[in-house]
């Protein structure tokens, strides 16, 4: 009885969140801004460096500006984060 309780009462809160957010948005009047929209300018790339692990049993470094594997570092563990 106490598990379904707890149940509803999260449920609860849930909704209350989801409905005051809601609320929120709506009274600001303004509808979201998005690039299609012509509210925002494109998403622009930075000028980092990615480091991804794969499968592969290698890390891919990923230029953020043209997004495109610049190099990778073999791996003698095996995959990266196990």
């Amino acid at each position: 009885m106490i598990r379904a309780r707890h149940r509803f009462v999260r449920l609860f809160v849930l909704i209350a969140l989801v409905a005051a957010g809601a609320m929120v948005s709506a009274a600001s009047g303004q509808a979201p801004r998005t690039a299609r929209s012509g509210g925002t300018a494109p998403t622009v790339a930075g000028n980092g460096t990615i480091y991804l692990s794969g499968y592969n049993e290698k890390i891919a470094i990923i230029d953020e500006a043209t997004e495109k594997i610049v190099g990778e570092i073999p791996l003698a563990s095996g995959i990266p984060g196990r």
